[in-house]
């Protein structure tokens, strides 16, 4: 009996990544790097909220605010950006993501004033969406099923870390030599 079209592999689909091959390896570290540079930089100012609420003069609730701008504005961002993802593509739009909060990341530090801070993590919240809009689904699309848990897995991973580097790097920096150097070292990262 001859497969059916739907069960026949397609002449024109791309090999998935199998377990142990190159390509698989590459994915793996590339969408851990992604996992945690985007939550580091979605979580940079949490350990700094009360420096930044000193230097600003703003109350400890308002300061919380660079938190929340930042991750409700990827939470709005998400499902516009994964729907971009199927016009564009998985991989472009996680490199214009990043791309685009990588400047954004670098502007932190130079904001004059509390709004000009606020203003720049919303948008960086927005850049951010990219990957952990797409994420999964490119990993589906690029993963051969016999890994792609594992796959699925180095990503989370990627995330846990980059939030708990988040946290740590700007507070360790920012006690040697102030917030901005802080919020500059997570961005560099």
């Amino acid at each position: 009996m001859l497969p059916s079209p739907a069960s026949a592999p397609s002449r024109h689909a791309p090999e998935r990544h199998r377990r142990g091959s190159p390509g698989l390896r590459r994915v793996n570290l590339a969408l851990f790097v992604a996992g945690l540079t985007t939550f580091m930089s979605l979580y940079c100012t949490q350990a700094l909220l009360p420096a930044l609420s000193q230097f600003f003069r703003v109350s400890p609730t308002t300061s919380s605010l660079l938190v929340s701008l930042t991750t409700g504005t990827l939470a709005l961002a998400v499902i516009p950006v994964s729907a971009l993802s199927e016009r564009f593509g998985r991989t472009r739009v996680m490199l214009v993501s990043s791309a685009v909060a990588a400047p954004l990341g670098l502007l932190i530090p130079l904001c004059p004033s509390f709004p000009a801070l606020a203003a720049v993590r919303a948008l960086q919240g927005v850049a951010l969406a990219g990957v952990p809009a797409v994420a999964m689904a490119y990993l589906a699309d690029e993963v051969h099923p016999e890994a792609l848990g594992g796959a699925m897995g180095r990503y989370i991973a990627g995330n846990t870390v980059g939030g708990l580097a988040g946290r740590l790097l700007p507070g360790f920096v920012t006690d040697l030599a102030g917030w901005r150097w802080g919020l500059a070292a997570t961005a560099l990262a």
